[in-house]
Parts: C-alpha cells; structure tokens; sequence
C-alpha cells in the first residue's frame, strides 16, 4: 500500500516561495565571470559616469555549482531566442568568446587542484 501523500514522478511536490531578508534586486549593464573547480561565479556591476571619467560599480558576485550552471544556460537557451523572436535582435557589443579561449585556463585550474591533492 502506498502513502498518498508521498510526491510521485508523476506530481512533483508543491514548493513553496519567499524572499529572504537579504533580499537585493539590482540592474546590471556589465558583468564577468570566474570559475574554481567547484563553482562558477558571475559578478554583476553597472557601467557609469562620474564627471568625464568611467567607472565600473561591482553590485553583487552570484556563485553557482557547475550543475546550477547548466541549468542555467539551458533556461538562457530558451528564453533569450523567444524574448529576440518578439522583441528583436539584441545587438552585442563585447568580443565572441570560444572555448580554446577558455579552455587553457580551467585545465591549468584542474591540473593545480589535483597537484594539490597529490602533495597532501
């Protein structure tokens, strides 16, 4: 005999929302990313001037877990071509990136951490 009130793959369970105290909503024109073996971070800033010169104002850094991430290109995959299919293009000002651009670097992160590893 089963519980009824066991979640099933069928229904999923009920989730239920609320902000946090810490709570922060920001707008952002700028951003970078970085990344360990563990997580990913983004870091949110807004461009702006002060008299003639430009500053960039960091408002929040966002870490994730390599799984977060996926899920969230994954979204990003779906959302950004339906909001450009009503909205229109948007148009990029920054540089492609590629992954032998990235590549390089997360290897060298890699090869340090099981270094690390290994020495203890």
């Amino acid at each position: 005999m089963t519980n009824s009130n066991q979640p099933t793959a069928a229904t999923p369970p009920q989730v239920n929302f609320m902000r946090a105290p810490s709570f922060v909503d920001i707008y952002t024109n700028n951003m970078r990313a970085g990344a360990t073996p563990w997580d990913i971070s983004f870091t949110f800033s807004r461009m702006t001037d002060i008299g003639n010169m430009q500053f960039q104002e960091d408002l929040a850094v966002v870490r994730m877990s390599p799984q977060q991430l996926k899920e969230l290109s994954k979204l990003v995959a779906v959302l950004l071509p339906a909001w450009e299919s009503v909205f229109g293009e948007i148009k990029s000002f920054s540089p492609e990136r590629t992954v032998e651009e990235i590549l390089p670097g997360l290897v060298t992160m890699r090869d340090q951490q099981k270094n690390k590893q290994s020495s203890r």
